[in-house]
């Protein structure tokens, strides 16, 4: 199926959002991502996010620094 990811069609073959992010080697501990207009965060979460046809799923990394 093709989703858009980072705001550009992207082919995948991943069922749930932490199955994309595997597929795609990012650490889902280390990232925030926006899925259809919600944050999710954890494993649970990540998981439980089906991914459709034409979703849209964004990935953050939260940095500190001064």
């Amino acid at each position: 199926m093709k989703i858009i990811y980072q705001g550009a069609e992207t082919s995948t073959d991943a069922a749930n959002v932490a199955a994309f992010l595997a597929e795609r080697g990012v650490d889902a501990a280390s990232v925030v991502v926006e899925f259809q207009g919600c944050v999710l965060a954890g494993d649970a979460a990540l998981s439980a996010a089906t991914l459709a046809e034409g979703a849209a799923v964004n990935v953050f990394r939260i940095c500190s620094g001064g």
